[in-house]
């Protein structure tokens, strides 16, 4: 609990010393719909991240970093827990725009952060929206930009994934760029499975780029294989541990 209190501390006093810059810059932040995140929301995510895993109290076993392509590309990974979004943009090769629910950018001052990570925002419960989203996203990997997406519209809280939708696979194929998948195990325990904060072992592991170029090729297919290979390497994680 005590480690709760200090993070809630920590975000609020960060956020209000971050309000001057962050909204002076609004005016000259780049406003296109395909701009990549701007430097002043990646300089302001370097000096909030660091302290919030420490505070967490996270500890990674980071793999796969050689997978990451140098183009534009789809990271697509399972979703634990409500710190995921912030903890891969640290380990994808730097910070890239994501797709995130709009509940967060109802969030004070946040959502003037998530405005220069140029992020998609989405509400899920709006047919018409989403796909509008999927089209901006195609937009932005045909202009080079990568994007992160969780593929199963929300956080599963705990160990199983959910389904995954198609629509950001379709997205990939019809902007010709690779899907790379990444795997994310342990982060429900961070704060989910108890309602608290606690420290935690939290696995992070990139899996080699699927290419989208094949003739043909569905976007369920490719969620169907994607969502496999995340599995396949949960469990290959999972195993670890209980050899050890």
């Amino acid at each position: 609990m005590i480690r709760s209190l200090i993070f809630i501390i920590y975000i609020v006093l960060a956020l209000i010393l971050l309000i001057p810059c962050l909204i002076v810059s609004s005016f000259v932040r780049d406003k296109e719909e395909t701009g990549a995140p701007s430097p002043v929301g990646e300089w302001a995510l370097n000096i909030l991240l660091p302290p919030v895993e420490w505070i967490i109290g996270v500890i990674y076993d980071y793999r796969g970093e050689e997978n990451i392509p140098e183009g534009p590309a789809l990271y697509v990974g399972n979703h634990q827990s409500d710190f995921d979004a912030l903890f891969i943009e640290r380990k994808l090769g730097g910070f890239k725009s994501a797709v995130v629910k709009k509940e967060l950018s109802r969030i004070p001052v946040f959502n003037i952060l998530l405005k220069h990570m140029h992020c998609i925002i989405i509400d899920r419960g709006d047919l018409r929206q989403s796909l509008k989203c999927m089209n901006l996203m195609q937009r932005r990997l045909e202009a080079g930009q990568s994007e992160i997406i969780f593929p199963e519209g929300t956080r599963s809280k705990g160990p199983d994934m959910g389904e995954f939708k198609a629509g950001a696979f379709k997205a990939a194929i019809k902007a010709g760029v690779p899907v790379v998948p990444f795997v994310i195990d342990g982060s429900y325990d961070l704060f989910e499975a108890q309602g608290y904060l606690k420290s935690a072992p939290v696995k992070f592991s990139i899996l080699p780029p699927v290419d989208t170029s094949e003739p043909g090729l569905k976007a369920q297919e490719l969620s169907e294989t994607v969502k496999a290979m995340i599995q396949q390497e949960l469990d290959r994680l999972r195993s670890e541990d209980d050899a050890s």
